[in-house]
Protein backbone atom coordinates (compact mmCIF):
# COMPACT_ATOMS: atom_id res chain seq x y z
CA UNK A 1 0.00 0.00 0.00
CA UNK A 2 2.59 2.59 1.10
CA UNK A 3 5.26 1.20 -1.22
CA UNK A 4 3.15 1.59 -4.38
CA UNK A 5 0.98 4.48 -3.21
CA UNK A 6 -2.33 2.66 -3.65
CA UNK A 7 -5.07 4.07 -1.39
CA UNK A 8 -2.52 6.30 0.42
CA UNK A 9 0.28 8.60 -0.64
CA UNK A 10 3.51 6.68 -1.39
CA UNK A 11 5.81 6.60 1.62
CA UNK A 12 8.69 4.17 1.21
CA UNK A 13 9.84 4.67 4.79
CA UNK A 14 6.40 3.65 6.06
CA UNK A 15 6.26 0.77 3.56
CA UNK A 16 9.22 -1.01 5.13
CA UNK A 17 7.74 -1.18 8.63
CA UNK A 18 5.07 -3.85 7.90
CA UNK A 19 7.71 -5.98 6.15
CA UNK A 20 9.98 -5.73 9.20
CA UNK A 21 7.14 -6.68 11.55
CA UNK A 22 6.00 -9.61 9.41
CA UNK A 23 9.60 -10.80 8.95
CA UNK A 24 10.04 -10.91 12.72
CA UNK A 25 7.03 -13.21 12.74
CA UNK A 26 8.82 -15.58 10.34
CA UNK A 27 7.01 -14.60 7.13
CA UNK A 28 9.17 -15.63 4.15
CA UNK A 29 7.48 -13.21 1.73
CA UNK A 30 8.15 -10.33 4.15
CA UNK A 31 11.84 -11.29 4.23
CA UNK A 32 11.84 -11.35 0.43
CA UNK A 33 10.25 -7.89 0.23
CA UNK A 34 12.55 -6.51 2.91
CA UNK A 35 15.60 -7.90 1.12
CA UNK A 36 14.49 -6.19 -2.09
CA UNK A 37 14.16 -2.92 -0.17
CA UNK A 38 17.71 -3.37 1.18
CA UNK A 39 19.02 -4.24 -2.26
CA UNK A 40 17.52 -1.12 -3.85
CA UNK A 41 17.69 1.24 -0.86
CA UNK A 42 13.91 1.67 -0.66
CA UNK A 43 12.92 2.97 2.77
CA UNK A 44 16.19 1.75 4.27
CA UNK A 45 19.85 2.37 3.61
CA UNK A 46 21.05 0.39 0.58
CA UNK A 47 22.95 -2.63 1.86
CA UNK A 48 23.59 -5.40 -0.65
CA UNK A 49 25.22 -7.74 1.90
CA UNK A 50 22.24 -7.41 4.24
CA UNK A 51 19.93 -8.04 1.29
CA UNK A 52 21.76 -11.29 0.51
CA UNK A 53 21.39 -12.44 4.13
CA UNK A 54 17.67 -11.67 4.03
CA UNK A 55 17.31 -13.58 0.73
CA UNK A 56 18.97 -16.56 2.46
CA UNK A 57 16.56 -16.37 5.39
CA UNK A 58 13.58 -16.08 3.05
CA UNK A 59 14.76 -19.18 1.22
CA UNK A 60 15.22 -21.11 4.46
CA UNK A 61 11.65 -20.18 5.36
CA UNK A 62 10.45 -21.70 2.09
CA UNK A 63 10.32 -18.90 -0.49
CA UNK A 64 11.92 -20.37 -3.61
CA UNK A 65 11.81 -17.00 -5.40
CA UNK A 66 14.42 -15.84 -2.90
CA UNK A 67 16.85 -18.53 -4.03
CA UNK A 68 16.52 -17.40 -7.66
CA UNK A 69 17.26 -13.81 -6.64
CA UNK A 70 20.18 -15.05 -4.55
CA UNK A 71 21.45 -16.86 -7.64
CA UNK A 72 21.27 -13.60 -9.57
CA UNK A 73 23.27 -11.90 -6.81
CA UNK A 74 26.02 -14.52 -7.22
CA UNK A 75 25.90 -14.17 -11.00
CA UNK A 76 26.33 -10.38 -10.85
CA UNK A 77 28.48 -10.19 -7.72
CA UNK A 78 25.87 -8.17 -5.86
CA UNK A 79 26.53 -8.30 -2.12
CA UNK A 80 28.67 -11.44 -2.56
CA UNK A 81 31.74 -12.48 -4.51
CA UNK A 82 30.80 -13.17 -8.13
CA UNK A 83 30.46 -16.94 -8.59
CA UNK A 84 28.59 -18.21 -11.64
CA UNK A 85 28.98 -21.83 -10.50
CA UNK A 86 27.16 -21.04 -7.26
CA UNK A 87 24.45 -19.23 -9.17
CA UNK A 88 23.90 -22.34 -11.32
CA UNK A 89 23.67 -24.47 -8.16
CA UNK A 90 21.06 -22.11 -6.73
CA UNK A 91 19.08 -22.06 -9.99
CA UNK A 92 19.16 -25.88 -9.96
CA UNK A 93 17.81 -25.91 -6.43
CA UNK A 94 14.97 -23.57 -7.42
CA UNK A 95 14.28 -25.59 -10.60
CA UNK A 96 14.12 -28.80 -8.57
CA UNK A 97 11.39 -27.14 -6.49
CA UNK A 98 9.48 -26.35 -9.70
CA UNK A 99 10.20 -22.62 -9.71
CA UNK A 100 9.68 -21.44 -13.30
CA UNK A 101 12.11 -18.55 -12.98
CA UNK A 102 14.73 -20.97 -11.66
CA UNK A 103 14.12 -23.32 -14.59
CA UNK A 104 14.43 -20.44 -17.05
CA UNK A 105 17.63 -19.11 -15.45
CA UNK A 106 19.16 -22.59 -15.35
CA UNK A 107 18.30 -23.24 -19.00
CA UNK A 108 19.82 -19.88 -19.90
CA UNK A 109 23.05 -20.79 -18.08
CA UNK A 110 23.34 -24.05 -20.04
CA UNK A 111 22.40 -22.36 -23.31
CA UNK A 112 25.01 -19.62 -22.88
CA UNK A 113 27.61 -21.67 -21.01
CA UNK A 114 27.54 -19.46 -17.91
CA UNK A 115 28.66 -21.35 -14.80
CA UNK A 116 28.16 -24.64 -16.64
CA UNK A 117 29.33 -26.25 -19.85
CA UNK A 118 27.39 -24.95 -22.83
CA UNK A 119 24.78 -27.56 -23.68
CA UNK A 120 21.83 -26.59 -25.87
CA UNK A 121 20.26 -30.05 -25.47
CA UNK A 122 20.00 -29.69 -21.68
CA UNK A 123 18.85 -26.08 -22.08
CA UNK A 124 15.98 -27.01 -24.40
CA UNK A 125 14.91 -29.99 -22.26
CA UNK A 126 14.53 -27.78 -19.21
Amino acid sequence: MYKQGSVVEPDVNEAVRPFEEAAQGGNSEAYLQLSTCCLDGIGVQKDERQAVELFRISNLLGDDNAIVTLGLCYMKGTGVEKDSGESVRLFQEAAFKGNLSGIYRLANCFFLGIGANRDECIATRL
